[in-house]
């Protein structure tokens, strides 16, 4: 062999390494389950906001009809013992009506105080039941309609803050997933004592 054509002969290289695209199949199934889990948790997302919204909108619409009561007392439109009234039967329909509160729609007088000291405890709310009770009859009924108003919105502020909560439903899917587990790991002993006794 001449020397001439060992030298026309290229030195050795390396093959060239694997390029960035097209990537593996493995990871097309990866990018495709995390669209999918993209699109299923944004479905979910909007899903429970309308939920949330659908269980607000009657504390929401509670909370107008006593502001428009309040406005009018406060341009002289009724008095306080209207305002107080109007309250009392805005307190009324969402107990009744959206909390499907049992026996609270026959109460009146001091079991309707009761009723909305049960259902409202907060110590800035007892004054509330107090003067939504048998207070308003008396032929002399002094109230602070600002305060009565205020205090009135806050309860029903606090009330769908509670009935909309996020933590309720989050607990029931961890304590869901924590009984799937618990039950999976109990019965992963006695397949281990059966693979071992084969």
């Amino acid at each position: 062999m001449s020397p001439d054509l060992l030298s026309d002969l290229r030195d050795i290289h390396e093959p060239v390494a694997p390029g960035f695209w097209p990537p593996a199949p493995g990871w097309w199934l990866v990018f495709g389950l995390g669209v999918v889990a993209l699109v299923l948790a944004i479905f979910l997302a909007r899903r429970w906001q309308r939920h949330r919204a659908a269980l607000r909108m009657p504390y929401v619409a509670a909370e107008q009809h006593i502001r428009l009561a309040a406005h009018q007392h406060a341009t002289g439109e009724i008095d306080i013992r209207d305002l107080a009234d109007r309250i009392s039967d805005v307190l009324k329909r969402v107990l009744v009506r959206v909390e499907r509160r049992k026996g609270a729609s026959t109460v009146s007088g001091d079991a309707w105080a009761q009723a909305l000291a049960e259902r409202f405890p907060q110590p800035e709310l007892a004054a509330l039941g107090g003067a939504l009770g048998n207070a308003r009859f008396r032929p002399r009924f002094d109230a602070d309609a600002t305060r009565l108003a205020t205090t009135a919105i806050d309860a029903l502020q606090r009330a769908a803050r509670e009935r909309t909560a996020l933590v309720r439903p989050a607990v029931r899917v961890v304590r869901r997933v924590i009984a799937v587990a618990s039950a999976t790991m109990a019965k992963q002993p006695a397949k281990l004592q059966r693979l071992r006794r084969t």
